[in-house]
């Protein structure tokens, strides 16, 4: 006895273009030299002119650092994009090589502590640690990614899937929107969800919401957009996807795809969420719409990625009605502000481990394990940004943690090139999903836009935001997974 099979379409079937392989002879090796040396001199040539008085070690580590990131960027653009790879090697370069060069040879760093540069030996090691990282990343995204092997098959999507994939998520949307009117109550009315950050904050404030880690403040700001993000997800894939689609199903799932976009412009607008939390939530759904896949694309991802990490990122700042709206207090803030305080921190990190040792993963397995109150785990560290600024004396604690820095504090040099090649990994086994139009290709426009956050970490504070998001979906494919396998896989008997 056999078990009904679904055909396979012929567009199922990744293209020579989106197939992992890359390696297609002596002339793509030789283009690809010739792009990454290109892309490398043109990321190392504006900071020359800031190389000269500078330790000549600390210029060695910071082209070793910066030709890590072109190489990325050139692989994560060539002959098709590669996003997690594109990011991962874009913002670093953007947020932590640039602004590293810049701070040490202007002696200028943020949070009124410009003389943290000066610490030579400290500096070094720094910049060493955001090396290693980068370089772990690329070399376990290679290994991963590069290596010969067949593509990973597409999830095509039966008629039972499609039905679960839908009911999955108009659940979501459905806790979303039960959840909206408690939102608006908590925010004292519509109008403070479009004032700006300090303004809705501070109607939380005037409404008993106090408490920015209580489980009400997370059904507030981070489980709304969550459950609308992964319900449009879910939607858009039927819509985007490799399924073939009857009308009434493509209707339903256009008519959940607008409900979750409107949803999610009450739930994590700009104006009064944080930047990470609209990224995390629009980005992925802007992936899905537009499905970037050819060099074209590629190369346009990566010019406008440039651009917003250097100057919509720090910009964004406007919206939330910061302080910095002179002209020239928003050009300080691209090189040596607070929105740049990645290597300013991660010098702070070599410093306290020096005082206080590692903290052996006590920092990124509470960050992980971010769903344990910490009434129920007393031992629960707190976000290491937190415990690092406090050692340095700043008033004001909640800062970045760039994830090589943590990697240092919680394992020390092994630490770094451990988690660094994990991610890179990680990052290596997302494209080829999303490179193959898989169901896991959602996972890999999520994480794509959530790194920023990652990147920024601490794991304490961000894990929070996209781990419940992140696990959400993983669980609605894999539940919307197990009743496809046993209409698409023909068995004997």
């Amino acid at each position: 006895m056999s078990t009904a099979t679904v055909p396979v379409p012929a567009e199922a079937v990744a293209s020579a273009d989106e197939r992992p392989d890359e390696t297609r002879g002596g002339s793509s090796a030789s283009s690809l030299f010739v792009v990454g040396l290109l892309v490398g001199t043109l990321a190392v040539l504006p900071l020359v002119p800031w190389y000269r008085g500078m330790d000549p070690t600390m210029v060695l580590l910071s082209v070793v650092h910066i030709a890590a990131c072109s190489i990325g960027a050139t692989v994560a653009v060539f002959r098709r994009l590669r996003p997690c790879l594109l990011v991962a090697s874009v913002f670093p370069y953007c947020w932590l090589a640039i602004p590293a060069v810049y701070q040490i040879s202007h002696v200028q760093a943020a949070w009124n502590d410009p003389g943290v540069t000066l610490d030579v030996s400290a500096t070094m090691r720094a910049q060493g640690i955001i090396a290693l990282g980068q370089v772990a990343i690329v070399a376990a995204y290679g290994l991963v990614s590069l290596r010969r092997s067949a593509p990973p098959a597409a999830w095509v999507v039966g008629r039972t899937g499609r039905i679960w994939l839908a009911v999955i998520a108009a659940g979501m949307l459905l806790c979303a929107l039960l959840l909206v009117p408690f939102v608006i109550s908590a925010a004292g009315g519509v109008g403070a969800l479009f004032s700006s950050r300090q303004g809705f904050n501070q109607a939380l404030a005037d409404n008993g919401y106090t408490d920015n880690t209580s489980p009400l403040a997370a059904l507030t700001k981070l489980v709304p957009g969550a459950f609308a993000t992964v319900a449009t997800l879910l939607a858009l894939y039927l819509v985007r996807g490799r399924a073939s689609l009857p009308p009434a199903s493509r209707r339903v799932s256009i008519a959940l795809c607008l409900v979750g976009i409107g949803t999610l412009c009450i739930v994590a607008n700009p104006f009064a969420f944080s930047r990470f939390i609209f990224l995390t939530c629009f980005g992925p759904v802007a992936m899905m719409l537009m499905r970037p896949q050819r060099q074209r694309a590629a190369v346009a991802w990566l010019v406008g990625c440039v651009f917003a990490f250097l100057l919509a990122y720090p910009a964004a700042d406007l919206l939330r009605g910061s302080e910095s709206t002179s002209g020239d207090q928003i050009t300080a803030s691209l090189l040596a502000g607070k929105d740049y305080d990645g290597f300013q921190q991660a010098i702070n990190t070599v410093s306290y481990v020096d005082e206080e040792g590692i903290s052996w993963g006590s920092h990124v397995v509470s960050g992980l394990l971010f769903f344990v109150p910490r009434s129920n785990w007393s031992a629960k560290a707190e976000p290491s940004s937190i415990t690092v600024a406090q050692d340095r004396g700043y008033s004001f604690t909640n800062l970045s943690m760039p994830i090589p820095a943590e990697a240092y504090l919680d394992g020390g040099w092994p630490g770094v090139a451990l988690l660094m090649g994990a991610l890179g990994a990680l990052f290596g086994l997302l494209d080829r999903a999303w490179a193959a139009g898989t169901r896991w290709s959602l996972v890999a426009a999520y994480m794509t836009m959530a790194q920023v956050g990652l990147w920024r970490g601490p794991f304490g504070s961000t894990m929070p935001v996209f781990g419940f998001a992140v696990g959400l979906l993983v669980l609605s494919l894999v539940l919307a997974a197990r009743p496809s396998r046993r209409i698409e896989t023909t068995t004997g008997g």
